[in-house]
């Protein structure tokens, strides 16, 4: 089965959400977001009706998808996605 992890990154959040394929359709299966990067970020989540939330050390983006990918680790057994996307905002024509 394909799973599918999308980010959205904002100026100091990178939020995400985990989409599952099945029928011809996405399922999601869980969001969240990291937020005020630096020492006091922390990481929400929800997931199956149920909600959390941790600090988590990180100086930006980059580090940031790492701290969810390691959440994911922990929540599925089989926690590599199929594919990542990324939303993209583009102003212009």
């Amino acid at each position: 089965m394909m799973s599918i992890l999308a980010f959205n990154s904002g100026s100091s959040t990178l939020k995400f959400a985990l989409f599952e394929e099945g029928s011809g359709r996405l399922n999601p299966l869980g969001m969240g977001m990291v937020s005020a990067f630096g020492p006091e970020a922390r990481l929400e989540w929800e997931l199956g009706g149920a909600h959390g939330e941790r600090r988590v050390s990180t100086e930006g983006h980059y580090e940031a998808a790492g701290r969810v990918l390691d959440w994911m680790r922990g929540c599925f057994a089989e926690a590599a996605p199929t594919a990542v996307g990324h939303r993209v905002v583009h102003g212009g024509e």
